[in-house]
């Protein structure tokens, strides 16, 4: 049946109201569009919650792939800590990982320095009857100077090899000059709890230890290796030595301007102290 929209008489067929006249709406138009339209709404529908899901699969994945890369990082460091010589078995697909190491090496070591100078400018500063702090740039400065250090060390066994005629890739000498930093991040881990826990023996042994070999012994053994696997009868004792020559005439050539750094930021400190 058809209803007039105007008279509301009911029809049972026919295209004009039978009493007034009036053009009745086509149904099978009506029911057409009805459905274009459930069929234009019910995908936005559908699409909402496969956006969502998208979105939270997405978050779940990098998640996931977050978590997969910090336990193969601590797997790797682990190994290398047990025996550093498998450092040398690394290629560049450790790239990144010998960067982290690196990395958390002079942060160790700034976080150290900083904390346990801090604890020792407090109690100047609690003798004096003042509670104060040191500025953190003094830590940003300690992480810029050591990384400068290392970037020394690793630029004179860089010269070294290629002048020992070694042919390893830059990207898998990265790698594996940084893997053979593990036992002195972990050393300078060691050092950063004990100036967490305000230890000073605990705190400026390790960095003792961890700093003078990781910028002296690890660029001179790195060279030897591969001035070896160059040449077994090569003058891989006499690249390894000029190793350290190199290292101490750049950092005579740069220690002025890391010295005036260091020395500006310590007049900082004690002046803003008295």
């Amino acid at each position: 049946m058809w209803k007039c929209p105007n008279c509301d008489f009911e029809q049972a067929s026919g295209n004009y109201c039978e009493r007034c006249g009036t053009m009745l709406p086509n149904p099978v138009a009506a029911i057409a569009k009805t459905d274009v339209q459930e069929q234009d709404e019910n995908p936005q529908q559908d699409n909402a919650p496969e956006a969502s899901e998208t979105k939270e699969s997405s978050r779940s994945r990098s998640g996931e792939k977050i978590k997969r890369e910090l336990n193969n990082y601590w797997t790797y460091f682990v190994t290398l800590l047990k025996n550093p010589s498998l450092a040398f078995l690394t290629n560049e697909k450790y790239f990144t990982y010998g960067l982290v190491n690196i990395g958390l090496f002079a942060l160790f070591y700034a976080l150290a320095v900083y904390l346990l100078a801090n604890s020792i400018f407090r109690s100047i500063g609690g003798f004096f009857m003042m509670e104060t702090s040191m500025p953190f740039s003094y830590m940003l400065s300690m992480l810029f100077v050591m990384l400068v250090l290392v970037a020394i060390a690793f630029f004179s066994a860089f010269v070294m090899t290629k002048a020992a005629k070694s042919k390893i890739p830059l990207q898998k000498m990265v790698a594996q000059f940084g893997a053979l930093f593990s036992p002195f991040v972990a050393l300078n881990g060691i050092a950063f709890v004990g100036a967490v826990i305000r230890s000073a023996f605990l705190t400026v042994l390790p960095l003792l230890f961890s700093v003078s070999l990781a910028l002296l012994y690890v660029p001179v053994l790195f060279v030897y290796e591969k001035a070896a696997e160059a040449d077994k009868k090569g003058q891989k004792v006499y690249y390894s030595l000029l190793t350290v020559v190199l290292i101490f005439a750049i950092a005579f050539l740069l220690g002025d301007a890391l010295l005036s750094r260091v020395i500006q930021q310590l007049d900082d400190m004690f002046y803003y102290l008295f």
